[in-house]
């Protein structure tokens, strides 16, 4: 055998290596991708399930309005929502002129219903009728938004916002209280106390007992913008640590309204996922053939060292995902393609590759 068959043979070789590599590394990111869509399908599903259940449990005595795409649909509590269209004074029962009179109420109340029903914020707030008041809470879950609304009637309707508010608190397993304008608690509910492991607030305050001063914090911070604000925070609770969503809200006579939400398996799934991806991603940056990935909308989503230092590219610059279309302009720029007679018609004969797939 020649050297040139030598040469030839090893160069054939390295070509061979370098398809295997390359469809090896395909299989990998397809297997990849199945996984990261199902956990991304667990973690919708939690999401909806955890919504769901929040919302039935506070469905009792109350109406529960499902709302999508403007369409509203009665999912529980019928006496309930015949005892709200009194108050509100209205000659039907349809929910859809139930969402519709909320809004005519006051020009705030539409503002916020328009904010659960296109960006999912959530509200709370009571609405004067001509025949008593309805308190109105919205959540969004998935693509509804949920309305839950009840009459307030006896003497409850007399109460001030705050009580009325500390006694939906009361009933929630996790933690939730009201807090004066410098964050300090002045009323919790049992969940409080547990976490605490204190008999009383008296006794808490004593102790200088809090279930998180970040959480203080973020109460102080609402009262004095008169803003709901919002954080996510790691706490102890019920013997082991566990993520809560928190949400403190101002609410009207003064003090601020906090209450947490659960999560924690919702975000251990986050988590599983990012270590996913980044071990994935690990996996390929340690291949010495130039890997690539592009999304649908033909932007980079991934790349390994060895794509940016076989063309040069600088990877604050790959940072920021340019498209393909971007990518070999610049590597045009740099003269790093063959040159071509036609570069309009060579660039979109290779983009038309994704069409082709």
């Amino acid at each position: 055998m020649s050297e040139l068959d030598l040469i030839l043979a090893a160069a054939a070789g390295a070509v061979l290596l370098a398809i295997c590599a390359t469809l090896w590394a395909l299989a990998q990111r397809r297997q990849s991708d199945a996984r990261i869509e199902a956990l991304k399908t667990q973690i919708a599903t939690l999401e909806a399930g955890a919504e769901a259940a929040q919302a039935s449990a506070e469905a009792f005595d109350s109406a529960l309005l499902a709302v999508e795409d403007g369409h509203a649909l009665l999912a529980s509590g019928e006496e309930s929502l015949a005892a709200c269209i009194s108050a509100l004074g209205l000659a039907d029962s349809d929910p859809q002129h139930v969402v519709a009179a909320l809004m005519r109420a006051d020009p705030d109340h539409a503002r916020r219903l328009r904010a659960l029903f296109e960006r999912g914020e959530a509200c709370a707030f009571e609405v004067q009728g001509t025949g008593g008041r309805v308190a109105v809470e919205g959540r969004a879950a998935g693509a509804l938004a949920w309305l839950r609304l009840s009459a307030v009637v006896g003497e409850d309707a007399g109460l001030p916002t705050a009580p009325r508010f500390a006694a939906f608190l009361d009933s929630r397993a996790t933690p939730a209280w009201i807090a004066a304008a410098d964050g300090s608690p002045v009323w919790v509910n049992a969940a409080w106390l547990a976490a605490v492991d204190s008999a009383s607030l008296d006794d808490a305050a004593a102790k200088g007992l809090s279930f998180d001063k970040a959480c203080d914090a973020l109460a102080a911070e609402a009262a004095n913008l008169g803003q709901k604000r919002e954080a996510l925070r790691w706490s102890s609770f019920a013997g082991r640590r566990r993520a809560f969503q928190i949400t403190a809200q101002p609410l009207e006579g003064g003090g601020v309204g906090v209450w947490t939400e659960d999560v924690t398996e919702l975000e251990e799934l986050r988590e599983a996922l990012k270590r996913h991806v980044e071990a994935h991603d690990e996996t390929l940056n340690h291949i010495a053939d130039a890997v690539a990935i592009f999304s649908k909308t033909k932007r980079l989503i991934f790349h390994n060292t060895a794509f940016a230092d076989l063309w040069g590219l600088e990877p604050a610059w790959l940072a920021e995902r340019p498209t393909h279309s971007e990518i070999l302009d610049r590597l045009r720029q740099r003269r790093r393609l063959p040159e071509t007679a036609d570069y309009t018609k060579w660039k979109a004969a290779e983009l038309d590759r994704y069409e082709a797939l």
